[in-house]
């Protein structure tokens, strides 16, 4: 079997989770063979991996937003607009609706928790929305 690294650091830490769940993913077979063989921790279920994938697919999408906001000159417009397309998809998460019907309820419980938190920064976000539009007029 061949040898698979996993990525421990990451240049954005923001995303240092996504990149080590991307990477295990990938090692499944290495993963569960090294579990096989150090019995030390008990092997993966489906049902484990099951929820490692879910939470690989919602972390992608974090994963796309940082990357689109790192470019060489960033733009308002662009993190406004990122930050609804965030609420959409802790919504659907929460809500378990399109792509996210199938996905588990504890899943669906993290981001509920996230949207928690999503409101409080929304809030101050929303007392200065007008600032925010005005902006994206004068500099898109």
């Amino acid at each position: 079997m061949d040898s698979k690294l996993i990525q421990y650091n990451v240049t954005t830490r923001w995303n240092s989770s996504y990149c080590i769940l991307n990477d295990a993913w990938n090692a499944a077979p290495q993963i569960q063979e090294y579990l096989k063989m150090n019995h030390i921790l008990p092997p993966f279920t489906d049902q484990d991996w099951n929820q490692l994938g879910q939470i690989q697919i919602v972390l992608a999408e974090f994963d796309r937003y940082t990357l689109e906001l790192s470019t060489d000159i960033p733009q308002i417009s662009q993190s406004l607009a990122i930050y609804y397309q965030l609420f959409n998809l802790l919504q659907e998460v929460q809500d378990r609706e399109g792509k996210f019907k199938d996905f588990d309820a504890d899943i669906a419980n993290a981001a509920k928790s996230s949207m928690r938190k999503y409101d409080k920064y929304y809030t101050l976000m929303d007392d200065s929305c007008d600032i925010l539009y005005i902006i994206m007029l004068l500099d898109p």
